[in-house]
């Protein structure tokens, strides 16, 4: 029988944790692609890298209207890479194809406006290149933009903050259809907690913080008011409470696959 030779990755695989290369290698247990945890990160990276890269995109290649599709197929291709990035660091095997159909169907509508946009930007004030591409798109900082507040105690992730006339809004983007009445008043929180970040980040007061909910393309919108930082506090302190749980024993502390890891289970 031929020798068989194992790759670097695989062997570190295995002196990590022979249980999670045995499910991973031989049994081949790859995580469902399809399923809506997995999508969501996937998703995300793909939405983030589009707005991240889409000023530097205009800036560089739109010189006239006959342009813009062809920096929105860049933009494009930028995010499908992102995105397949993203999902190789969680998945084993990547359907490249599938990633890519799906990150297109996800943001073209996301294009088809921020097109029209600048088609339309173009066709009333001429400008293109970096006029252009300060007028329609998102600062790259204000995309992605991860926020430590260190006097309340909270961290957190903001997908996009947009500059509106009446101030910052942060706008967080969601994988949901609208949300039951359990997660819209967890949403609610959320965004109050957005809200509160981006405050104490740009020193600026907040007026409403946003979710986008990709899967039915509807915002929702949270006004904040004065109370919005006692609530949040006393949110976070009620979810500190109801964390005093028993970690899981049932799945293996180092590889974390959900069944019990016998390797690890008996002193290796």
């Amino acid at each position: 029988m031929a020798k068989r030779y194992l790759s670097n990755e695989a062997v570190l695989q295995f002196c990590a944790c022979p249980y999670r290369y045995y499910l991973s290698t031989i049994k081949r247990t790859y995580p469902d692609p399809n399923d809506d945890r997995t999508w969501q990160l996937i998703a995300t990276s793909a939405r983030e890298a589009f707005y991240a890269h889409e000023r530097e995109e205009l800036s560089m290649n739109v010189t006239g209207p006959d342009r813009v599709a062809e920096a929105y197929d860049a933009l494009t291709d930028v995010a499908v890479a992102h995105a397949i990035s993203r999902a190789s660091r969680h998945l084993d095997h990547i359907d490249y194809e599938a990633v890519e159909s799906r990150v297109t169907h996800e943001l073209s509508r996301e294009r088809m406006v921020h097109e029209r946009a600048c088609r339309e930007c173009i066709q009333r004030s001429g400008a293109c290149g970096d006029e252009l591409a300060h007028i329609v798109a998102h600062p790259p900082e204000m995309v992605a933009r991860r926020i430590v507040d260190y006097r309340h105690r909270i961290v957190g992730t903001v997908s996009l903050i947009a500059r509106l006339p009446h101030g910052p809004v942060p706008i967080q983007f969601i994988p949901w259809m609208l949300p039951t009445s359990r997660q819209e008043e967890l949403l609610t929180m959320a965004l109050k907690t957005n809200a509160l970040l981006v405050s104490f980040e740009l020193g600026e007061y907040v007026p409403l913080s946003a979710a986008y909910l990709t899967a039915c393309d509807r915002s929702f919108y949270v006004p904040i008011d004065e109370g919005t930082k006692e609530q949040v506090k006393s949110f976070r302190s009620m979810i500190a409470e109801c964390s005093q749980f028993s970690p899981n024993t049932s799945s293996c502390d180092t590889c974390h696959y959900i069944s019990t890891c016998e390797y690890h289970d008996n002193g290796n």
